[in-house]
C-alpha cells in the first residue's frame, strides 16, 4: 500500500576522500646525472658515480567516515470524519557514504649513471684500473592506496502521532476511515571506495659501453590499492507510531 504522506529524515554527511600521499623522495626526475669521470694528461682516471636510488612512493591518506544519518522528524496528524482511509509513512535517512581512500603516490626516478672519460673504461689501461661501467639508480616502489572508510548507519524513522478529532465516548475504529501509520528506518551508508595504487618510479640510465646503447635500470615494484570501507553501522529504528483520541465539542 503506498503512502499517501511520506516524510524523509535527513541523509548523513558523505565522508569526505583521503588527499594524496605526499612525493617520494629523493625522485630524480629532470635532475642531472651522477657525477662523471674524468681522465688527466698523464693518464689518470677519477671514475664516474653510478646513479642514486629513487625513493618509494607515500601511501594515500586516510578520509572521513560517512556521517550517521539523524532521526527522522516526528509527524503529528490531526484526522476528521471526513477523512478518508489515510496511509502516512515516516523513514530515517540513509547513512552517509564513506571516504575515498587517498591515491599512494608514484615511486621516485632513479638518478642516471654518470659517464666516464671513454679512455678510462679501456681494458687494461696501463696506469690505473680500469673503471667500471656506470649503473643508473633503481626506481622507487608505488606508494599504496589507502582503505576506503566506514559508511554511517542508518537514522531512525520519525516517531508518528496520530489524533482523532471525534465526540468524545465515539471508538474511532467505527468511523469511515481509517488511518495506517508506518515508521521506517534508514539504510546504512556504504562504504568508500578503495584509494589506488600509485606508479612506480622509472629506473636511471646506466652508461653505455663501447658501441652498445645506454640502458635503462628496472622501475620500482606496483603497488597495491586500498580496500572498500565497511558499509555503516546497522540500520536505525522505527519510530513510535501512536494513536490517541482527541475529544471534540458534541
Amino acid at each position: 500500500m503506498n503512502p499517501d504522506i511520506i516524510v524523509f529524515g535527513p541523509n548523513g554527511q558523505i565522508g569526505a576522500p583521503g588527499t594524496p600521499g605526499s612525493p617520494a623522495s629523493p625522485d630524480f626526475t629532470g635532475d642531472p646525472p651522477a657525477q662523471g669521470g674524468t681522465c688527466d694528461k698523464k693518464g689518470n682516471c677519477t671514475c664516474a658515480l653510478s646513479g642514486t636510488a629513487g625513493g618509494p612512493g607515500n601511501p594515500g591518506n586516510y578520509g572521513i567516515a560517512g556521517g550517521q544519518a539523524p532521526k527522522a522528524p516526528t509527524l503529528c496528524l490531526i484526522v476528521g470524519r471526513l477523512v478518508s482511509d489515510l496511509v502516512i509513512q515516516t523513514q530515517g535517512g540513509a547513512g552517509g557514504v564513506g571516504g575515498a581512500g587517498g591515491t599512494g603516490s608514484g615511486g621516485g626516478k632513479g638518478q642516471d649513471g654518470g659517464i666516464n672519460a671513454a679512455s678510462c673504461l679501456k681494458a687494461g689501461w696501463w696506469h690505473d684500473a680500469a673503471c667500471q661501467p656506470t649503473l643508473g639508480g633503481i626506481g622507487g616502489n608505488a606508494g599504496r592506496g589507502m582503505d576506503g572508510m566506514p559508511g554511517g548507519g542508518g537514522g531512525d524513522g520519525g516517531d508518528i502521532y496520530i489524533y482523532y478529532g471525534e465526540k468524545q465516548g465515539v471508538d474511532p475504529q467505527g468511523a469511515s476511515y481509517q488511518v495506517f501509520g508506518t515508521s521506517v528506518p534508514g539504510e546504512v551508508g556504504m562504504g568508500g571506495a578503495p584509494g589506488k595504487a600509485g606508479n612506480p618510479g622509472a629506473g636511471g640510465m646506466n652508461e653505455a659501453v663501447g658501441n652498445s646503447p645506454a640502458t635503462q635500470q628496472p622501475g620500482g615494484n606496483t603497488s597495491i590499492g586500498g580496500n572498500w570501507g565497511p558499509n555503516g553501522s546497522p540500520p536505525g529504528n522505527p519510530g513510535i507510531v501512536s494513536a490517541q483520541m482527541l475529544p471534540s465539542a458534541s
